[in-house]
């Protein structure tokens, strides 16, 4: 049961992490055409960075700790995806005149530690329990 559980969330999360939400992209709609603010501009940049660097940390970890390949490739996309995410907010926010200084928030830094502690199938289990809490998929 648990198995086919985290099988439908990680194609469903495969899916989602392509996807942006309707407030991702009303937040890069007022980046793109000028109407944050210098201040708003920041926060949206250091937010998103932090999250671009969540996702690549949590799911190179992923790619060396993962005891299923699915969970595996799950992590390798994941990976790749936010790599150039991050490579895209980089120029973006380096030609607004907002280079990001990316760092974890306190909450990504526990769920990081949570990760590393766990091991075997658990880390399976918590890896993606985390990636669908953060895609919004769960508490």
């Amino acid at each position: 049961m648990i198995r086919t559980l985290l099988l439908a969330a990680a194609g469903s999360l495969a899916l989602a992490a392509c996807a942006s939400t309707e407030a991702d992209m009303q937040a890069d709609a007022a980046m793109a055409s000028g109407d944050m603010t210098p201040t708003q501009r920041g926060a949206y940049v250091e937010m998103a960075a932090a999250s671009d660097l969540f996702e690549i940390q949590s799911s190179q970890l992923a790619q060396s700790q993962a005891q299923r390949a699915d969970v595996r490739q799950f992590a390798q996309m994941l990976v790749q995806h936010h790599q150039q995410t991050t490579a895209q907010l980089a120029a973006a926010a380096i030609a607004a005149g907002t280079p990001p200084t990316p760092d974890l928030m306190p909450m990504q830094q526990q769920m990081m530690d949570e990760l590393r502690g766990a091991s075997g199938a658990n880390f399976d289990e918590v890896y993606l329990r985390q990636q669908v809490r953060r895609l919004g998929g769960g508490s």
